[in-house]
């Protein structure tokens, strides 16, 4: 009878322990970041996974030469940092980690570590069969500190419509993937023209109170917003070129209709079925160029015969 409790007691115990051993973790690669500019901040998206089935809360920090440089943000608030976090069960959670180098910084490498720690609930603290009250995850961090300035914009231009009403305003949505080592503050000048001409030329500064796009962030600005007032009824190409002073970053381009829907359906139609016509009169004309040739050739050979009879 003693047997029979027993096991299942012993089956019971070891089932808990494989419960409090769950663990979290995070991507071990090293980080390494080229050209990091002095006074720039460079941001650095880091992933802890829970696989522990009990919520866990687990705490971000780094250590070694970047330590004082380093602190961590909710990626939707990088006005606030954070050190903790409560990770729901079996799931991960991302933070960004900003690297701020000191204006003063030398030329040269910086090591650390982002480390990621589950801190001890009160039930595992309890456990005295838990062997540690945290679990760490750390990741190598070297930071190569440089003068040289290095641009690579990725830019996402979103029109939220390519078929305008007369007078309807345009929204483009801009979304910006720095990948340099300095902070970018993008103007746009926009040029919407047709075969006939330019009909807008205007150049949108960076949006004011909106923090610059960081080095290797990525970051929304408001939506423009462009007036089409005055612009005739058809279809536009719209030409967006990134700028920072004299230099161009980037350079976009997408068409658009204005009118109403039927017209422009219309006009396409139309286009269609001139274009088609045009190709059938083209066919047509060249048949009979050929024909009309082939009875030359004929009869001018029927002519040199009969002259010889």
């Amino acid at each position: 009878m003693k047997k029979i409790i027993f096991f299942p007691m012993l089956a019971l115990f070891f089932i808990l322990n494989i419960s409090s051993a769950a663990a979290i973790g995070q991507m071990t690669a090293p980080i390494i970041i080229e050209n990091a500019m002095r006074g720039e901040d460079v941001h650095q998206a880091i992933t802890a996974v829970n696989t522990d089935p009990r919520p866990a809360v687990i705490q971000f920090s780094a250590g070694g030469q970047i330590e004082k440089w380093t602190k961590f943000y909710l990626v939707s608030d990088l006005k606030n940092p954070i050190s903790t976090s409560t990770v729901a069960s079996s799931s991960n959670f991302t933070v960004t980690a900003v690297f701020s180098v000191p204006a003063d910084a030398a030329n040269g490498e910086y090591s650390g570590a982002i480390s990621v720690t589950k801190l001890a609930d009160e039930l595992e603290a309890k456990n005295e069969s838990q062997t540690s009250i945290a679990q760490k995850i750390d990741r190598e961090v070297v930071i190569k500190v440089s003068d040289q300035e290095k641009i690579s914009l990725q830019i996402s231009v979103i029109p939220k419509k390519y078929n305008l009403l007369p007078g309807e305003p345009m929204e483009i949505r801009i979304i910006y993937d720095n990948q340099s080592n300095v902070q970018l503050k993008p103007a746009i000048n926009i040029k919407l023209q047709n075969a006939e001409k330019v009909w807008q030329n205007v150049i949108y500064p960076y949006p004011d109170g909106v923090e610059a796009v960081k080095s290797l962030g990525r970051q929304e600005i408001p939506a423009l917003s462009i007036q089409t007032l005055g612009l005739p009824n058809g279809r536009f190409a719209a030409n967006l070129i990134f700028t920072r002073g004299e230099e161009t970053l980037a350079e976009k381009e997408f068409s658009f209709s204005i009118g109403p829907s039927s017209l422009v359906g219309t006009l396409s139609v139309s286009n269609w079925f001139a274009g088609k016509l045009n190709w059938i009169l083209a066919s047509t004309a060249f048949i009979l160029l050929m024909a009309a040739i082939v009875l030359f050739r004929k009869n001018l050979f029927l002519r040199r015969t009969d002259e010889k009879e």
